[in-house]
């Protein structure tokens, strides 16, 4: 993050396939005046690691849904940490796991409904210092916690190493 102007309040960097709840939540939270930035997808818009990191970089807030759809499972992104990385403040949809990597309120912003969404955004736009302070400790927090060696450590010992590529990490 080199604290450059960023045009999109939210954004949500994502293939637009299968995301039913992110689309739900968008609809609505631009019915309420608040535009989301959905740009990305392999197939959509064929963008590249670094266009990705841009997308990131532009936006203040960066949605993340861990659920495609009402009744799937829930899945890491890697969402969270590229949006962490860029210095864009994470919000999260209630990921019950979430905690288990950062702390709520300090290093990202969690919500569970599409009010609650609407509300935390306007609070968090309304409060620049507070956002920008959420989005660098959540950085911070990335960048000593999860580069990629650590971060697929940490998700291989949930799994277990034996579970894994052989020799991957020896």
């Amino acid at each position: 993050d080199d604290g450059r102007h960023r045009p999109h309040d939210v954004v949500f960097p994502s293939s637009r396939n299968s995301k039913s709840i992110a689309a739900q939540y968008r609809a609505f939270l631009e019915t309420n005046g608040i535009p989301v930035h959905w740009k990305g997808g392999q197939r959509e818009d064929r963008l590249a690691w670094y266009d990705y990191a841009e997308e990131y970089r532009h936006g203040k807030i960066c949605l993340n849904f861990p659920r495609n759809s009402p009744g799937s499972l829930p899945q890491v992104k890697s969402r969270v940490t590229e949006a962490l990385y860029c210095g864009c403040c994470l919000f999260e949809h209630g990921h019950e796991h979430m905690t288990d990597m950062l702390v709520e309120g300090k290093e990202y912003v969690s919500f569970t409904t599409p009010e609650d969404c609407r509300d935390k955004i306007l609070y968090h736009l309304a409060h620049q210092a507070t956002l920008r302070s959420i989005a660098e400790a959540g950085r911070n927090r990335a960048i000593r916690d999860y580069s990629p060696r650590r971060w697929w450590s940490k998700v291989f010992s949930f799994v277990g190493k034996e579970k894994c590529v052989a020799g991957m990490y020896d």
